[in-house]
């Protein structure tokens, strides 16, 4: 498949940037009386004069019969009139307006355009109107969607052409409210759109926007935004007039690089050099943007460059000298940045890959080149100029006006013309750069060629934006064109190159085809070099695995030390103002800088007693904690975090310190560091449609890196509880019933067991403390109200068990999350077949091995709660071996259907491996292993560690979804990954009220010997307010599952005389679930 991906540049050096809610057209009448204005306008910038025949839409014109301005100009009634005339004006309710009647009606139906009868007209009319601020309404007319006045003005030309398509067209715009405008100024809608962004934060909302739709990478440029404020008297509008011009301004990369790392971090930046407009060719303003930017000191990934005179034909250009061009590598070598090399013409093009090449190559590999094909350039030939365009001048005329007139034949005649000029072009790269990675970009009608020319010339990018077009295609608009946005551009792009049969990368899956690591993961890999030597996936622990992390991992540090200093600077900087907003602005500026706050529900236990039971919140509690300590560290003032905690406990009724956490349960940096570290992987973007560091979690050697980092934690976590005022953990396993809560006395669980229908496992939160207890139930509770909802008719009758793990290890300390996510990130190590942790091996022992022992009820139970063993075997009281059923017996062992959420699974997983173990023991067959297993069955949501198929296991049913971070970051499968273009049209359908993941299907994966997992793939889930950090909400899977997954629940549940789950999961899978060896054997 051919894989591409896609720049976005939004600003350019060229286009105009219009406010769709200031006005379009002056009156000459008015202007003259300004002083000054009548000549700013006639200097161009934009506006130009106009004759009398427009058409015009102006709400905001309203001047007041008695304002001074009127009495200064018009100082007798006969003279106002004359003026009011001249002015177009018409008077109403003692105000003079241009819309007397009432408002502008803010749409242009279908069935107005359809009167029009001509296609040309209409896109010219569509384009023009959209470049002001009309949009499509999605049923083949316009709509004004700003909540301001309507501002629009259609230039005589353009009316004389709606005139020739019939007298009803003009007519029906008079209906709408448009007026007849004299003459005047109007601004031109030439090289000119509202969409263009030229502010920091609209450069930043829009390449958020293009990086959502596709685009990769981002090239920015940034543009003065100086001119002249004009006070109109007769509107509330301020009208400003000036260029525009391209001009470098690092204050505004200052306010846009930082954000756009905190918003799109793993997206390119690419920023440009360009002076043209203006400016000195080899000053040093063209590096003065090229350094590194708070908060994690990382300069952007690329900047352009043109190894040769840049010339337009249209007029303008910029030299790019030997000395510059060597001076301007120096210091991107130093920062560490890469040339994109902006093929305008021939001569760079040879440059580039003669003399500049060595130079090119020892900057960053692979070479970047983009071929700014279309746009016309000439070369000096002594004192005449030759064209020196990648396609020639004349070919360009004729490509455009093929597109022009908008036939196929033709259209297909522009794009032969536009590859065969280009063709030896990329030939000879391919040839002198064998490495480079090629993208085109092509101006105005052209873009419309880039999909299929560029999979004509199977290039690696391409690049599109309001620098080098300002119209997108849609179907939607009379025409088939309007003027949009950069992202709405990425977006056509995308599709259509998907339409193709392309794979368009994302903007990780770009990082690493131009190898260019994001910061995230050029430290998560130094982190796993640093710490290959430690415990994890074997060998003997250190004594202290904290320390030994820190001590590993301290040549990283200053990496997040820098991103905290920043932090603690911002956070006093914004410490002011209402504290009702201060926890917003602790979220946002810790996603800035990219830190992390810690959500689990165990932080709890670090607050004060009344705090830990008030504990709802953690969204406002954490990220203020998190400021406040920070600060206190540091001995800065935090008192506006400090009100606003103080704020949270009075609205909870405990008091006032109750959130505020005490010396001995502030984190110290070591912790926050490692926190810090194991939060890289996967984390949710900003708008929550996809997932970040995604492949961080396919890395050799992920799991074992992950465990070592919750083994440190897991110190530093019982050091906090051992000092804090949370109850102490009870050792051993307790069992309940679901719908009562009831607890089940374990002399008496295998009779329960008998009874009841499905096994709850408990979650990493549920260990034996109150709160653990509650959580448990909770989980419990909402899988039972699942099931009666799922088997109605069997409703009254469920019996549901649940569990809650020990609150203590083997060695009598408490069991933290920390604890249980160790031993789940070791299932996937290679050390798996033998991960039996202590809270595991208690639930099996009390679940499954009385099933495979005789006279279980005589099992020798030690004071931690595990079974006595000697060479293996388990021993009963009297210190005899058990020994194993009656081999008549296993065919008839009754059926424990699972219900797992988040690390049930890795419990599972655990209790297979101790039964496997002492199956093998007590003299089991492999046959009669495998009865015994496939007597049991797991359905599993939200999957947090790997489901290992390689050795024999409880057949498991897997529902995950892609935009659940937490079980993303617990396993490494591919099989969650989404296509863009599906997980785009997940994410839009999720938006709707009482959304179901239907668009998923089944995939059964089976390994000789192994066990039957049937999945769930393509999986998205809708939002939940109370998950908004990792997207880890049971109940969207449970509300969300489509009619396949109630079905499967009832085979399952019904199923019950001696059943082969492992069969029944192979019956549920469509055939085109298998792959084609399982297809032959299939029962």
């Amino acid at each position: 498949m051919h894989e591409i991906f896609i720049t976005a540049a939004p600003v350019g050096a060229v286009p105009r940037s219009i406010e769709p809610l200031g006005p379009k057209y002056l009156s000459a009448a008015l202007v003259r009386h300004i002083g000054g204005l009548e000549a700013a306008l006639e200097s161009r910038n934009g506006w130009e004069p106009v004759a009398p025949g427009g058409l015009l839409a102006s709400e905001s014109t309203r001047i007041p019969m008695g304002a001074d301005f009127l009495r200064a100009i018009a100082p007798t009634a006969e003279w106002l009139e004359r003026w009011r005339r001249e002015a177009g004006l018409r008077a109403r309710d003692g105000v003079f307006q241009y819309h007397p009647d009432g408002p502008v009606l803010r749409q242009l139906d279908a069935a107005w355009f359809a009167r029009i009868g001509s296609e040309k007209a209409s896109r010219e009319l569509v384009v023009h109107l959209t470049g002001q601020g009309w949009t499509s309404d999605e049923n083949g007319g316009l709509a004004w969607p700003h909540a301001g006045a309507v501002e629009s003005y259609i230039p005589p030309d353009l009316v004389h052409l709606l005139h020739s398509c019939g007298t009803g067209v003009v007519d029906g715009l008079s209906d709408a409210g448009w007026c007849h405008a004299g003459t005047g100024f109007a601004l031109s809608g030439k090289g000119a759109t509202c969409w263009l962004p030229v502010a920091p934060a609209a450069i930043v909302d829009e390449c958020v926007a293009a990086v959502r739709e596709g685009a990769a990478i981002l090239h920015l440029h940034t543009r003065e935004r100086g001119g002249q404020a004009w006070k109109l008297p007769w509107s509330s509008l301020s009208l400003l007039t000036g260029p525009q011009p391209n001009r470098i301004a690092p204050d505004d990369y200052e306010a846009i690089v930082p954000r756009l790392r905190a918003q799109v971090p793993l997206a390119i930046l690419n920023l440009s050099t360009s002076v043209r407009g203006g400016g000195d060719s080899g000053s040093t303003i063209r590096r003065e943007h090229l350094r590194p930017y708070e908060p994690e000191g990382m300069p952007p990934e690329l900047s352009s460059l043109s190894p040769g005179e840049v010339l337009f034909q249209s007029g303008g250009g910029y030299l790019n000298t030997p000395d510059f061009l060597q001076r301007q590598l120096d210091h991107a070598r130093r920062h560490g940045i890469r040339p994109e090399i902006e093929v305008f013409n021939h001569t760079i093009l040879q440059n580039t890959l003669e003399d500049f090449r060595p130079r090119l190559e020892e900057a960053g590999s692979p070479c970047l080149l983009m071929l700014v094909a279309g746009v016309d350039q000439y070369r000096r030939a002594g004192e005449a100029f030759e064209d020196d365009s990648l396609i020639p001048a004349v070919q360009r005329q004729a490509i455009f006006a093929l597109l022009q007139a908008g036939d196929a034949p033709g259209i297909d005649r522009a794009l032969d013309m536009a590859a065969a000029a280009l063709a030896p072009v990329v030939e000879q790269i391919r040839h002198r750069l064998p490495t480079a990675r090629i993208s085109v970009l092509m101006p105005g009608p052209m873009q419309q060629l880039l999909p299929r020319l560029a999979v004509r010339l199977q290039l690696d990018g391409v690049r599109v934006g309001l620098e080098d077009g300002l119209t997108v295609p849609d179907r939607n608009v009379p025409g088939g064109l309007r003027k949009g946005r950069t992202a709405e551009q990425v977006r056509w792009l995308r599709e259509e190159l998907e339409a193709l049969g392309c794979r368009v990368l994302s903007a990780e899956a770009t990082r690493q085809a131009l190898r260019m690591p994001s910061s995230a993961e050029t430290l998560f890999l130094a982190a796993m070099e640093a710490t290959a030597s430690l415990a994890g996936a074997g060998g003997p622990a250190p004594a202290s695995p904290m320390e030994a992390l820190v001590h590993a991992l301290a040549p990283l540090r200053p990496a997040f030390e820098r991103r905290e200093q920043w932090l603690r600077a911002q956070l006093s900087r914004h410490g002011r103002g209402d504290p009702a907003n201060a926890a917003a602005t602790a979220r946002d500026l810790i996603r800035q800088a990219g830190l992390y706050v810690r959500y689990f529900i165990e932080e709890r236990e670090r607050y004060p007693m009344q705090g830990a039971r008030a504990f709802r919140n953690p969204y406002e509690i954490q990220p203020l904690n998190h400021a406040w300590e920070l600060l206190l560290e540091a001995g800065q003032d935090a008192s506006f975090y400090e009100e606003a905690l103080q704020r949270l406990a009075a609205r909870a009724g405990v008091a006032p310190g109750s959130f505020l956490a005490p010396p001995s349960q502030r984190k110290g940096r070591d912790l926050r560091f490692i926190e810090y570290i194991a939060s890289l992987p996967c984390r949710l973007g900003q708008h929550r449609m996809e997932v970040e560091h995604f492949g961080l979690r396919r890395l050799p050697g992920y799991n074992a890196f992950m465990a070592n980092l919750f083994l440190g934690m897991e110190e530093a976590y019982r050091g906090l509880r051992a000092r804090s005022e949370a109850e102490p953990k009870s050792q051993g396993i307790l069992a309940f019933h679901a719908d009562t809560g009831d607890t089940i006395d374990l002399r008496n669980l295998q009779d329960e067991l008998g009874r009841s229908q499905w096994v709850v496992l408990p979650c990493t939160t549920d260990t034996h403390y109150a709160e653990g207890i509650r959580q448990a139930k909770k989980l419990a509770a909402a899988f039972l109200s699942f099931l009666r909802s799922v088997v109605p008719s069997h409703a009254a009758a469920l019996h549901v068990i649940g569990f809650v793990h020990t609150g203590q290890d083997r060695d009598g300390l408490p069991l933290v999350e920390a604890s249980l996510l160790h031993h789940r990130f070791l299932l996937g190590t290679d050390r798996h077949a033998a991960i039996v942790s202590h809270a595991s091996r208690l639930l099996y022992e009390a679940i499954l091995l009385p099933r495979l022992v005789q006279e279980p009820e005589r099992l020798m139970r030690r004071m931690d709660g595990t079974v006595a063993r000697a060479a293996g075997l388990p021993l009963h009281e009297d210190g005899s071996a058990a020994r194993r059923v009656d081999p008549r017996a296993v065919a008839g062992t009754p059926p424990l259907r699972f219900l797992a959420h988040s690390s049930g699974i890795a419990a599972l997983q655990q209790m297979d491996n101790a039964m496997r173990q002492d199956m093998e023991a007590l003299g089991y067959s492999a046959q009669e292993q495998k009865t015994l297993f496939h007597r049991n069955v797991v359905v599993s949501f939200a999957s947090t560690a790997d489901i290992r198929t390689d050795l024999p296991g409880t057949p498991t049913v897997d529902i995950t979804a892609y935009n659940d971070v937490r079980s993303m970051a617990g396993t490494t499968t591919p099989d969650y990954a989404l296509g863009d273009s599906h997980r785009r049209a997940q994410a839009r359908a999720a938006r709707a009220a009482g959304y179901r993941y239907e668009a998923t299907h089944w995939k059964l994966i089976e390994n000789a010997g192994g066990k039957t997992l049937l999945r769930r793939m393509g999986v998205f889930l809708q939002d939940d307010p109370a998950r908004l950090d990792d997207g880890h909400a049971l109940r969207r899977y449970l509300q969300g599952a489509p009619d396949e997954i109630h079905h499967l629940i009832r085979q399952l549940h019904w199923n019950s005389d001696a059943p082969h789950f492992d069969g029944t999961l192979r019956r549920m899978a469509p055939p085109e679930a298998l792959q084609p060896q399982q297809r032959q054997h299939r029962p």
